[in-house]
């Protein structure tokens, strides 16, 4: 089995949806024969979805201990709250509610959940008694997380969570301590809006000590969106993702030299969206995102204890 992350001091996760040809337990072995840390469960039909029965979910958990990895998150598809009926906000709290029992067999300590369904009907400007709506939602969300000692975050992604200052109104009026982000810059990138945590946090510095996890992938605004990714939601405004990291123009290093630099010490979750390549299977491009994403946390970390590194990025905790 290859090394863990220790040198760096980081804990690199795995997104399942990066395996998406294969099956949960795969999505396991795969992780620890590439040296990953963790696992973050992208919930999709085939991996976890919220009907996992206890036995099931109990044997993932066991393989996930028993392969030395752990849980970062749990990345649900629930919410919509700001696009759907109350009827049916009601039963995405209920299958939040399923999720943050999974999340307990898992220990994982995070749940993603969607304030809007992932910008695809809902359009800027939010109305104030829109954004007032979907906080009450995650407001009953976040107890539920908390009953069992979870957190709950909003991916910065089209549309609100994408705007920096309204997602962080968002979670003000949700006024909960286990509520944050999810960072990910390449989402930020891609809504057309500056995606390094330097210029979000100059906008919207209460966010700083919101970001409870971060997902890595990469884009390019310039390319052409390929016919596979037609539709999709986070390329709203064209481009494309099918991208390993490094291959695109998102600021890859200069968001981890961010993060680094403002004392971030959650997840770092490989999300990338290439799709597998002839010389590439879905585990090789987990092996080689790991090897990429050491290598940006590293020289993250250097640029760290370089005199005056720090004063480059917007602190933790601001004044």
């Amino acid at each position: 089995m290859i090394a863990r992350t220790a040198q760096t001091g980081s804990r690199l996760s795995l997104v399942s949806k990066v395996l998406q040809d294969r099956s949960a337990e795969e999505v396991i072995d795969v992780a620890a024969r590439c040296g990953y840390d963790g696992v973050e469960w992208f919930c999709l039909p085939h991996q976890l979805p919220a009907d996992t029965s206890e036995a099931m979910a109990r044997s993932l958990a066991a393989r996930t201990r028993d392969n030395g990895l752990r849980t970062a998150c749990l990345s649900t598809y629930v919410g919509g709250f700001a696009d759907l009926p109350d009827d049916a906000c009601r039963r995405q709290l209920d299958e939040f509610r399923r999720y943050v029992e999974l999340a307990s067999i898992f220990d994982g300590p995070l749940l993603r959940i969607w304030p809007d369904n992932m910008g695809r009907t809902l359009r800027e400007p939010v109305p104030n008694e829109t954004l007032d709506r979907v906080a009450g939602y995650l407001r009953e969300a976040a107890g539920l997380a908390a009953t069992a000692g979870r957190r709950m975050a909003v991916e910065m992604h089209l549309t609100i969570g994408a705007d920096a200052v309204l997602v962080s109104r968002l979670l003000d009026l949700v006024d909960c301590a286990n509520a944050g982000v999810i960072y990910d810059p390449a989402n930020v990138y891609l809504a057309r809006r500056p995606h390094r945590l330097s210029e979000i946090l100059a906008a919207a510095p209460r966010l700083a000590d919101r970001i409870f996890h971060v997902q890595l992938k990469d884009g390019d605004l310039d390319r052409p969106t390929p016919p596979a990714f037609q539709g999709e939601p986070t390329l709203r405004f064209g481009g494309d993702f099918d991208l390993l990291l490094g291959e695109g123009k998102v600021d890859l290093q200069g968001a981890l030299d961010d993060l680094v630099a403002t004392g971030y010490d959650g997840w770092y979750s490989v999300e990338t969206h290439a799709l597998p390549r002839p010389t590439m299977d879905s585990a090789a491009i987990a092996a080689n995102e790991i090897r990429t994403l050491r290598s940006l946390l590293e020289r993250a970390t250097t640029a760290r204890a370089t005199p005056g590194a720090a004063a480059r990025a917007t602190p933790r905790n601001p004044a």
